[in-house]
């Protein structure tokens, strides 16, 4: 197997919760090999977007009780960031927790290869504040 460890964690993660229930929402570019591969992962639970309002109105018309966000390991962290902060300051879900498994994303910069720290999963579910 020669899958990268860091997006084989995302695929194992997403397994395991689809498996228990969640929705899966992928950041990242739909139609990158890596996103592709994590969606196949989802069970036929999981949509992959890129844009943050697309991601927040896909959501408000939801009609799942629990779903959990991953991202691609080359999306832009800060992107990613500011992604999941709109999700959890929406006042349609509650923040649950944090899975604390924290992976390295592999950045490429002009000096070569450069190790970010990057959270795997968020995981979000009802109540539904109003």
């Amino acid at each position: 197997d020669c899958t990268c460890p860091f997006v084989k964690k995302i695929h194992e993660t997403l397994k395991q919760k689809t498996s228990d229930g969640y929705f899966a929402v992928i950041i990242g570019d739909e139609i990158h090999d890596e996103v592709i591969s994590e969606l196949s992962y989802c069970q036929g639970k999981g949509i992959a977007l890129s844009d943050a309002d697309k991601i927040i109105e896909f959501l408000n018309f939801s009609d799942f009780n629990k779903f959990i966000v991953v991202c691609q390991t080359t999306f832009k962290q800060s992107a990613y960031e500011n992604i999941v902060e709109k999700i959890a300051v929406n006042k349609s879900w509650l923040l649950s927790k944090t899975i604390k498994s924290v992976i390295l994303a592999v950045k490429r910069t002009s000096n070569g290869y450069n190790n970010e720290p990057k959270i795997v999963a968020w995981v979000f579910s009802l109540p539904r504040k109003k």
